[in-house]
């Protein structure tokens, strides 16, 4: 009886009442369910969604590594492979799932994420040369409300692993550890040696990890990379940063530096970064069987 009535509000909620079983009851119940899953998106969201709809379009093969970087700096990177199924967005300390990744004759491109913690990231762009554009969402899955979005331009990483070429730089560094208290300190670097670039990220860990930030600069000779990074508002530093470091296996070496720090010049030691996961690892995220 129970199902019955639950058959019944549904069915009153799609419009007026047919049985369920009927071929018009189903549709209105379809209907109906895709009105409620829809995001809830404000007036200025819907806006910001719509500027994204370019006329001219280039036709690209979505697969392989794409980075962005938003207007605070911080970094969204993607590793997209729809013939296999294991696209994913890079996390801080796991890789996120993206459940769906699709691509119009319009050159629209669209993916959404697996959901964690009642969050799931939703993107909806244009393809443009090298990549492609849009708006990035975040969606409360229990409410269905845009809870943030950003404007993002994905661009292609012609990673050196991925194109069949040695490559001793790539992966994640980190001295990262943690105290008795459950707090994590210390810094990860990730690297992604590209055919034509270096790409430079880094996260600090101050009690929890902080967003990715990219590098303004990054530049490698051999086995030696020169980053020069943003300057961190929560400091007193005044000028940026640039760091020197040697490869040296798997671990990245930094010279000792120095910074202007309310009007002093400071020196500070070197340290060592050991290199805790390949790319291709930091990047291979488990799939929830809901995540289709």
């Amino acid at each position: 009886m129970a199902g019955s009535l639950m058959r019944s509000i549904l069915c009153m909620l799609c419009g007026p009442l047919v049985p369920f079983s009927s071929p018009l009851g189903s549709s209105r119940l379809d209907a109906w369910i895709q009105w409620a899953l829809k995001p809830r998106r404000t007036a200025e969201q819907e806006r910001r969604l719509r500027e994204w709809n370019f006329p001219d379009t280039v036709r690209l093969q979505l697969k392989g590594l794409y980075w962005a970087v938003s207007e605070e700096g911080i970094v969204w990177l993607l590793n997209l492979d729809r013939s296999s199924g294991t696209s994913s967005l890079y996390g801080v300390l796991d890789p996120t799932p993206l459940c769906e990744v699709r691509t119009e004759a319009t050159g629209r491109v669209w993916f959404r994420s697996q959901e964690q913690f009642y969050r799931t990231y939703q993107f909806t762009g244009q393809e443009s040369s090298g990549g492609f554009s849009g708006m990035l969402e975040t969606v409360n899955t229990r409410t269905r409300a845009v809870v943030d979005s950003v404007p993002l331009t994905f661009r292609r990483i012609r990673a050196r692993f991925l194109e069949g070429l040695p490559d001793r730089v790539s992966g994640v560094y980190g001295n990262v550890r943690g105290t008795p208290q459950g707090d994590l300190l210390g810094r990860e670097v990730v690297l992604v040696d590209a055919t034509d670039e270096l790409v430079a990220f880094y996260i600090e860990y101050e009690g929890e990890p902080g967003p990715p930030l990219a590098a303004l600069k990054a530049e490698r000779a051999g086995d030696t990379v020169r980053l020069t990074w943003r300057l961190n508002p929560k400091e007193a530093i005044e000028q940026l940063g640039a760091d020197t470091g040697v490869i040296r296996g798997n671990t990245l070496e930094f010279r000792p530096y120095k910074r202007v720090v309310r009007g002093d010049t400071l020196e500070f030691p070197g340290n060592k970064l050991v290199r805790t996961k390949t790319l291709q690892r930091a990047l291979r995220a488990a799939r929830k069987p809901s995540c289709r």
